[in-house]
């Protein structure tokens, strides 16, 4: 029996492949190819005389048998493969744990290279033959679909003779037999397929492993070249500081009488010799910054596929690198140039003997400016290389995330492909428990390897770690206990005092977890047990963490057992959480495994599948559970933070849903990119949630400590503080941003910010040329804001605080508005500026509308002018009793359009500035509120006036609503028809008990005094005269007299 040419080649590959310290290693990659060439051309040879062989009519069960034995052969040598390929990545990842730059050389790195080569050919054989073994399946499809065929048309011929007849059966039966051995055939060949696909899943994990052994080697080796430059390099420089500091001391030796010339010559040597040592710098700046050039330029040219954001950040630093180098060499060449055009006026006026150390200096100059000039050249040549690939590169790496985001899911097409993927996935616990091993064997080969002197280091870290974890647990008790002593807490300290359960509860996890980090960390075992070793670990916390601080938000009191009350509500809740939190962290766990597992990337996408699929499964129970959290949080958590929790509880299931949903339709990349874009995302959120709800608990704080020990407690309280809580609001809002664009690593994304900045920059509009952006706009919105704010903000504190010892309450009113306009008007004139208009052109704009505004806005303009003079001329304040156009009243509001006067009768009536500069109005407390009020009391004729007087004048002084200072006065006035008049003049404040009460009072107290003394106050008499006159007789229509009356 023939074995086919692949699997003799395999196990020469397997004895040579990672043998760098073969002497012969040369000659042996050379012979590898030659075979891998010849088994090509066998192999393929091969499978066409195979395939010939099957579809001929002459397949014997010999035939097949001898395929069947083939098929046994090539499993075997399958399970040999993934044997010795377990061993080779074991094998590799020692190797480049104890790779050294030191240790490689031109050899190993051209033997990875052979070896890669080797890996890709033999995978490329055997992809070949994967082709023809498919080709042939075909064939002997069809040729057994055509047997069957023609089976049923013998069956279907009939025939009489008895000759045909035993001749048709004896077809029947050739034909039933050749089926048979085509099925038994096929079936075999296809199983030989389905183990050629896990033959070429190895091959290409050995590939992958021949990739990462020539990448690490390179690696190592350009180190290694670095490390040899830059320590040449470093050695150059260290020599021109050695001139220098040699001429430098030169300098000092030189004698008082030394030629000017000759001093400034080792000065300028001096100075060569530092430009000398930065050139050697730049030099090799610039080796650094060309090969990466090329590096990427041929990755672009080559490898475009693999281009992804790192290639993008290199791109960005080479550019900023390039653009700082061009920058300081021009610099250092300007002054260069100004120095010898110094030098040569100085040798034109320097005297013969000096003319050497000139032209010395000129020569040292000159060869200095004409390097860096060709340095700046070659500088720039890189640089305007680096321009025609930025576009480039970014789109490349567009398409490329592009692409891998909606790429979808792979399965299998056809059962071969299923059998397949079984078969990787019975291969997982096999997988696992050989990483387990190797993990371990891992940790003890990196502890046999440390000596005594780095396990005392272990030891004393290990045991430092414990007493700091001793004292921070101290320290937290301490806290813990004044907490829980606290009779009325508030939501910040009640939070805290959870966390401080939840990490007493957790404390011997946390100690461990930091031991086992500071042992990896000190031992240096290889990657992946590292990796294997802190997933695990962290997801044990992860999973401990959340159960724990279930319990303590369900379960926050320990009662004794007599009074313990049960809540069968909670209980239930807590259970569903636990089971929750435990399956989700254990599928968790084993998609982290898988991708981290070297298994198949069908099985890892099967794996993401199921993950998905019980992500969309459990947001039901989920939203479920949220409910019942929520009803029983509302019982001791309130206000802010239960918005927090809401809002949190609320945004996790419906990312966890989005995301689902995008794995489930095939799109696991991108569904993974949204799951770690919303996860950042959710946890900036809810940061920026409790740092916000502690910042007002501390406000709150600082509110109550300043009412109780300062004495401007209400200007703390109801000013300053709330500014610095809106700036530290708006301060977290604008770090919570930055923090979102810093660790989704926006910043460093050329494409993405290029996008945003786009965005911004967009042209809304334009004003007289004046592009307004987006961004523009949506500053300006802020800042109108701000400066909308922070003007009230400032008339309050100039109102209460900086124009406090101005008693005038008015004038103070007055003052804090007119520091408001300014702040206002300094503010939008910022924000015009800031939307990119030209105040200058505004100003003519402004003055092209004043036309308009003339005719149109006079009224308002007027208004808003005689607002301004009010304020400057001071004819009113607020408080004072006006009369204006006949409405008599307080003035209660003076703004820039209009005043508000409350009359006696409560109607709050607005006047338009204008009114009370263009027209007379009446102040009555424009100096002062003392008013005077004047009566006109009558008396009767019988009365004496001077005892009317004295009484009048005694009835003023007892009223106490009054004045007493200006005295009140009584007169005599006039003498009237029926009276005589005296006149009362008294005065009162109007900040007393106010003119009606005060009137009021003196009215009652005269007329109990006039009562008391018998004084009459007479009202109007007329005296009547009564005259009889004689009338004619000779008149029918009158009596004999009439009585005529006539007042008198």
């Amino acid at each position: 029996m023939k074995i086919p040419a692949y699997l003799n080649i395999n196990t020469v590959l397997i004895t040579t492949f990672f043998r760098p310290h073969n002497a012969m290693w040369k000659y042996q990659v050379l012979i590898i190819l030659l075979l891998l060439g010849m088994s090509f051309m066998v192999s393929a040879q091969t499978e066409a005389s195979n395939s010939n062989a099957a579809t001929a009519s002459s397949l014997t069960p010999e035939i097949v048998e001898e395929r069947q034995n083939l098929l046994k052969i090539e499993r075997e040598t399958t399970q040999q493969q993934q044997s010795q390929l377990d061993v080779q990545t074991q094998e590799l990842a020692e190797r480049i744990a104890q790779l050294q730059p030191e240790q490689v050389s031109e050899e190993l790195l051209k033997e990875a290279g052979f070896t890669k080569q080797a890996a890709q050919l033999e995978l490329d054989k055997v992809r070949v033959t994967q082709q023809n073994l498919t080709t042939l399946i075909r064939e002997q499809r069809t040729a057994l679909q055509d047997r069957r065929q023609r089976l049923e048309t013998l069956q279907a011929t009939q025939t009489t003779n008895e000759t045909e007849a035993a001749a048709l059966k004896t077809r029947l039966e050739q034909q039933q037999i050749a089926i048979e051995l085509l099925e038994k055939s096929l079936g075999i060949e296809q199983l030989r397929l389905a183990n050629l696909q896990v033959l070429i899943d190895l091959l290409e994990k050995k590939v992958d492993s021949a990739v990462r052994w020539e990448n690490e080697v390179t690696k190592a080796y350009e180190l290694q070249q670095k490390e040899k430059l830059q320590s040449r390099i470093q050695e150059e420089r260290q020599n021109y500081f050695n001139q220098a500091s040699q001429l430098q001391l030169e300098l000092s030796r030189l004698p008082e009488t030394a030629p000017e010339a000759q001093r400034q010559l080792l000065k300028t040597q001096i100075q060569v010799a530092e430009y000398r040592a930065q050139w050697v710098t730049d030099e090799l700046k610039f080796n650094f910054m060309n090969d990466t050039l090329m590096r990427l330029k041929n990755l672009l040219e080559k490898m475009p596929d693999r281009i992804n954001q790192q290639h993008q950040r290199e791109t960005d630093h080479l550019k900023q690198d390039l653009t700082a180098l061009t920058l300081a060499l021009s610099n250092r060449i300007g002054v260069l140039q100004q120095q010898l055009t110094v030098q040569k006026q100085r040798q034109i006026a320097s005297d013969q003997r000096s003319q050497r150390w000139f032209k010395q200096e000129q020569e040292a100059l000159s060869e200095l400016t004409k390097d860096l000039q060709q340095q700046l050249q070659r500088v720039t040549e890189v640089h305007l290389l680096l321009l025609p690939l930025e576009m480039p590169l970014a789109t490349a790496y567009a398409n490329n995330l592009r692409n891998r985001l909606m790429q979808r899911r792979q399965l299998p097409e056809n059962m071969t492909g299923w059998q397949t993927l079984l078969s990787e996935i019975s291969e997982v616990p096999h997988i696992f428990w050989q990483q387990t091993q190797f993990t371990v064997r891992g940790f003890l080969r990196a502890f046999q390897q440390i000596d005594e002197k780095r396990w005392s280091v272990i030891i004393l870290v290990v045991f430092l770690w414990l007493i700091i974890v001793f004292f921070i647990r101290y320290y937290l008790m301490g806290i813990f206990h004044r907490l829980n002593q606290m009779a009325d807490m508030s939501s910040s300290a009640r939070s805290l005092l959870i966390l401080l359960k939840l990490l007493h509860i957790n404390r011997i996890g946390i100690t461990l977890t930091g031991i086992l980090l500071l042992m990896i960390w000190l031992a240096d075992p290889p990657y992946p047990s590292v990796l294997i070793s802190v997933t695990v670990a962290l997801l044990w916390l992860g999973i401990k963490f959340p159960v724990d601080l279930a319990w303590l938000i369900l379960h926050p009191r320990e009662t004794s057992q007599s009074e313990q009350q049960v809540d069968l509500a909670k209980i239930k809740l807590y259970r569903q959480l636990r089971w929750m939190v435990i399956l989700t962290s254990s599928l968790i766990m084993i998609t982290t495994l898988g991708h981290i597992l070297p298994i198949g990337l069908m099985v890892q996408d099967l794996i993401d599948t199921g993950f998905m699929l019980f992500l969309s499964i459990t947001i039901f129970p989920i939203m479920h559970i949220r409910h019942l959290l929520i009803g029983s949080l509302k019982q001791t958590i309130s206000g802010y933070w239960l918005l927090v929790i809401r809002l949190t509880t609320l945004m996790i299931p419906l990312a966890l849903l989005a995301v689902a949903l995008m794995g489930l339709i095939g799109y696991l990349n991108l569904g993974w990119y949204v799951a770690w874009r919303l996860g950042l995302f959710l946890f900036i959120f809810v940061a920026w949630l409790v740092a916000r709800g502690l910042l007002q608990d501390i406000i709150k704080l600082l509110k109550n400590f300043a009412l109780k020990y300062s004495e401007y407690g209400l200007l703390w309280t109801q000013d300053i503080i709330p500014l610095l809580d809106k700036l530290l609001g708006v301060g977290l809002a604008i770090g919570a941003i930055f923090t979102l664009f810093w660790i989704n690593g926006w910043f460093n994304d050329e494409v993405f910010m290029s996008s945003v900045k786009g965005f911004f920059d967009y042209t809304v509009f334009t004003i007289n040329e004046a592009n307004i952006s987006i961004g523009n706009v949506l500053l300006s919105i802020f800042t109108f804001w701000a400066v909308f704010w922070f003007s009230s903000w400032s008339k309050r504190v100039t109102y209460r605080w900086i124009y406090s010892n101005i008693l005038d309450l008015g004038v103070r009113s007055s003052l804090s508005i007119f520091t408001q306009y300014i702040v206002l008007v300094i503010g939008l004139l910022i924000a015009l500026k800031i939307m990119g208009i030209n105040l200058t052109t505004l100003m003519v704009l402004l003055g092209g509308l004043g036309v308009g505004i003339g005719f149109g806005l006079q009224n308002i303009v007027n208004n808003f002018v005689s607002g301004i003079l009010l304020l400057v001329e001071r004819p009113l304040r607020t408080g004072d009793i006006v009369n204006v156009g006949g409405n008599e009243g307080e003035v209660t509001q003076i703004g820039m359009r209009s005043l508000t006067i409350k009359t006696w009768n409560k109607q709050d009536v607005i006047v338009p500035n204008s009114e009370l500069i263009t027209n007379s109005f009446v102040n009555w407390t424009h100096s002062d509120k003392v008013l005077r009020v004047t009566l006109y009391i009558g008396v009767s004729y019988n009365d004496d006036p001077h005892h009317v007087k004295k009484v009048m004048t005694e009835a003023l002084n007892q009223v106490t609503e009054i004045l007493k200072e200006p005295p009140s006065t009584v007169s005599l006035w006039e003498f009237m028809d029926s009276a005589v008049s005296f006149r009362v003049d008294y005065y009162f404040d109007l900040s007393g008990p106010g003119g009606l009460v005060a009137r009021d009072a003196v009215l009652f107290s005269i007329w109990d005094a006039l009562r008391k003394e018998g004084i009459t106050i007479p009202y109007p008499q007329r005296d009547i005269h009564v005259l009889t006159t004689k009338v004619p007789q000779d008149n029918p229509l009158t009596d004999s007299t009439d009585t005529y009356f006539k007042a008198v």
